[in-house]
């Protein structure tokens, strides 16, 4: 790893090339960080997100950093929407084939019991 620039506070480091998120973007790594319990981690790793960019080195709501887990919440918040979404749209294109199966299964049952009566 090198120093990629930065403040005299933080130093920004590149992973090396080859290190991609499923972005096929470039991990980027952190030093000094400052955790939300008042730690500070030596070194973090994190991904640019979906958009391919971070206004806050590692922070941005799409950014998925070794320092805060709980940004993947993101992700899976949108993928819970997709997932109710798809349910949703089966549901309904399911809906009318399986009611008019159901109806026609009745309709059979009742020509059968009528025959069976006869």
């Amino acid at each position: 790893m090198h120093l990629a620039g930065g403040t005299h506070e933080v130093a920004y480091l590149t992973v090396p090339q080859g290190e991609f998120d499923c972005w096929r973007n470039t991990y980027k790594c952190r030093r000094n960080i400052i955790c939300s319990d008042g730690s500070v981690m030596p070194v973090g790793t994190y991904s640019l997100g979906e958009d391919g960019t971070s206004r806050s080195q590692g922070n941005d709501p799409d950014d998925i950093s070794s320092w805060n887990p709980d940004r993947a919440s993101f992700y899976l918040a949108r993928l819970n929407r997709q997932i109710l979404t798809q349910f949703a749209t089966m549901a309904l294109v399911l809906a009318f084939p399986i009611y008019g199966a159901i109806k026609l299964a009745e309709l059979a049952l009742m020509r059968l019991m009528a025959v069976s009566t006869e």
